[in-house]
């Protein structure tokens, strides 16, 4: 019996916390069993990761979502720049990774667009980003629209902070949110 109807499901741990992937806070699924067994063994869990205190935090809910074969896995942040009093976009080719670790060590790898205090995102602005996050042809274009969206969704809930890692390109080249904070 397939409840599910997916080849993949991922079960994420909903903890306020990043790093849940490699403190066993994320499993990939390749069956029904597969997910209730994971369910079962993640909720109630601790999770200790370098954003929690040494007493961590107990998972309590978990999310399940579809698993995508991924082609490509990018970084995508918008924040409130506290300088200039507008909004950030910080972006970055190497998604899916410790985004400090490589603002650290490559920041040359992050880039950073800033838009003046009440002035909107506009095509133009999206269609750099996804230029320097090396995307082309349809796949960009899916990319602009879905940046030009988080930025509005950003404005309308008068968010701190949207982040996306990773803001993802699969084999079917879709381009997809899996995970956001």
């Amino acid at each position: 019996v397939t409840w599910l109807n997916e080849e993949k499901i991922v079960v994420k741990a909903q903890v306020h916390a990043g790093g849940r992937g490699k403190a066993g806070g994320i499993k990939v699924c390749l069956n029904d069993e597969e997910v209730v067994e994971t369910v079962d063994k993640m909720i109630g869990m601790k999770i200790v990761t370098p954003q929690t205190s040494e007493a961590g935090k107990i998972v309590r809910r978990v999310y399940l979502e579809k698993g995508y074969e991924i082609k490509n896995e990018l970084y995508l942040c918008i924040t409130v720049d506290r300088e200039t009093g507008g909004n950030t976009i910080i972006y970055s080719q190497k998604g899916g990774v410790n985004i400090e670790e490589v603002s650290e060590k490559n920041p040359e790898d992050i880039f950073h667009m800033k838009i003046a205090p009440g002035s909107d995102l506009l095509t133009h602005h999206a269609r750099t980003i996804v230029y320097n996050l090396g995307l082309s042809g349809p796949i960009a274009k899916q990319a602009q629209k879905n940046i030009i969206a988080i930025y509005k969704a950003f404005v309308s809930l008068d968010a701190a902070m949207i982040e996306i890692n990773p803001f993802a390109v699969t084999d079917q080249n879709e381009v997809v949110v899996l995970d956001c904070k």
